[in-house]
Order: structure tokens, then sequence, then C-alpha cells
């Protein structure tokens, strides 16, 4: 009798393993991993600064939730570093270095997995404005 019962309780355990439940291939979720690539980065300020602060054209990239990137000031060649990290949902922030001056700031916003993002930013002079990533 327990010999007959070996037969079943083998399949009955094969049959729960393969439900697929915990299996990472049919997992949906997001990952940092999602929003990897390389980035077209623009930062604006806003209208309304009266010159005081520069628009800056650039490029960051996205790996395993890193961000890294530079973008150059238009108006003074300044390049400004960028650092920071990207979560599952999207959510990005990080630090700016700016290689003139000692001046920094921060950053944040949100990436979508169709290879886009957007958020905001400010320095330490007071600048702040918006910037936007398109992916290459």
């Amino acid at each position: 009798a327990a010999a007959a019962l070996l037969p079943l309780l083998f399949s009955s355990l094969l049959i729960s393993g393969c439900s697929g439940l915990d299996d990472p291939i049919n997992d949906d979720e997001t990952r940092p991993s999602d929003y990897n690539g390389a980035y077209k980065l623009t930062v604006i300020p806003p209208a309304d600064d009266a010159g005081a602060c520069s628009d800056a054209l650039g490029a960051m990239r996205l790996n395993d939730g890193k961000v890294t990137g530079e973008a150059t000031d238009v108006n003074t060649g300044e390049t400004i570093t960028l650092s920071g990290s990207v979560e599952a949902d999207g959510f990005i922030k990080g630090s700016l270095v700016f290689s003139f001056g000692g001046n920094a700031g921060s950053y944040s916003g949100l990436m979508s997995t169709s290879g886009s993002g957007d958020g905001t930013w400010k320095d330490t002079s007071d600048c702040t404005g918006t910037w936007t990533a398109t992916a290459n």
C-alpha cells in the first residue's frame, strides 16, 4: 500500500512545485533594471528667472538602479555631473555637482518604462527648474 502511494505523492509534489507562482520569469513586477539605457537630458530653468539660471543639455545612463550622467550649461559651458538612483516604481533622485564654483544641487522625478522621464531640480544658488529625459 505504501508503494502505491509513493507515485501519487511524487506527482503531487511535482504539480505543486511547478505552479509558476514563484517563477521569476513570470513575474510582472517592475524592477530598476526596466529603466536601463541611455537618455538625452534637457534641463530648463523657469521662464521668469530673468536669465539668472541657464538651460543645460546632456545625457544620463540608468543601469540596474544607478544613475550617472553629465550635462553642459549652454551659456557658460560648465559641466554638471549627475549621480543618483532609480527605484522599481520609477522614482528617480540624486545629486548635481557643478564644475565651477562648488555649486551643488539635487533632482528628483519619475521615469517611465516607455523611455522617458521628467522632474524638478534645485541648486545651492537658488536656481530651480524642470528636466526631461528621452531614451536614445
